[in-house]
């Protein structure tokens, strides 16, 4: 337990440090951390009601998979979304910008999660069942992830601080359901998920790294 919340808290941490490479000795920023830790907490409290309550509006019949788990990927992203926006009228002021509080909530969330993904297959590894996935090929799907995360919170907060929240919370469901389970669906073998995965995990991050850096060389001028 305690590998696996190491290994993702300092994914997550440098993620963090990485987007808001400007400020990253602000408080606001770790603050903002912590609050996409609770925002998963908060999450999975009330996961288990919603699914209930789909089900009871669903008449007692089957639901479609891809539904369940859309809807609960646009509830997170809600969440994430108004924590990170809360956070940012809080806060309102040059430093630190949107994109990088939201960068923070959503690493701060994907520390949390993929620490349950680690703890299960280092749990699995230990066993040592022929055929498994590679521990090395977990992490790298699982870095790929909170990078997505903090990615695709980041971006989505930059959108909505300028005034289109609906595309930012858009693009975050999107890229969530990409990453999982989107990019399991269309893989044609595990090595090609991690590739995937890696694909679109490193290229939501870098969209907020960009567009961060643009951001300060603009205040800059």
């Amino acid at each position: 337990m305690w590998t696996a919340l190491g290994t993702s808290f300092a994914l997550g941490l440098l993620a963090t440090v990485a987007v808001n490479r400007a400020n990253w000795q602000d408080l606001r920023v770790w603050c903002a951390f912590a609050v996409g830790g609770g925002v998963f907490f908060a999450v999975q409290f009330v996961a288990r009601p919603l699914g209930v309550l789909l089900a009871y509006l669903a008449g007692g019949e089957g639901l479609s998979s891809w539904l369940v788990v859309a809807v609960g990927v646009v509830f997170a992203e809600v969440f994430k979304l108004t924590a990170a926006m809360a956070l940012h009228q809080l806060y309102r002021g040059p430093r630190p910008e949107g994109g990088g509080l939201g960068a923070a909530v959503g690493a701060g969330f994907g520390a949390w999660s993929e620490a349950v993904i680690l703890r299960s297959a280092f749990q699995v590894a230990q066993l040592g069942l022929p055929g498994g996935v590679s521990v090395g090929a977990v992490l790298a799907a699982s870095m790929a992830r909170l990078l997505g995360a903090a990615g695709s919170t980041g971006l989505a907060t930059r959108l909505a601080t300028s005034g289109r929240t609906l595309a930012g919370l858009g693009l975050a469901a999107a890229a969530q359901l990409v990453l999982d389970p989107g990019v399991r669906v269309v893989a044609p073998s595990p090595r090609w998920t991690v590739a995937l995965t890696a694909l679109v995990g490193v290229g939501l991050f870098a969209a907020v790294w960009v567009s961060g850096r643009r951001a300060e060389e603009g205040r800059c001028r």
